[in-house]
């Protein structure tokens, strides 16, 4: 039961970057590209913590 906990916490903690994309009004395109690029990428840490920022930096102001 306990290794289970562990791996959900983990799971959990690996999708942080695509949880925070999906909860925040970002363009629809760019929550899949966040997803996309943590679910396969994540491991690196550091494609990790580029999706994080991604999913966080948006202002929801035009980029014109």
């Amino acid at each position: 039961m306990q290794n289970v906990l562990i791996l959900a916490v983990c799971v959990v903690v690996y999708l942080v970057p695509s949880i925070v994309a999906f909860v925040r009004p970002l363009p629809k395109t760019d929550r899949w590209h966040i997803g996309l690029c943590n679910v396969f990428l994540g491991w690196t840490v550091i494609a990790w913590a580029v999706c994080l920022w991604w999913a966080i930096a948006y202002t929801g102001e035009s980029q014109r």
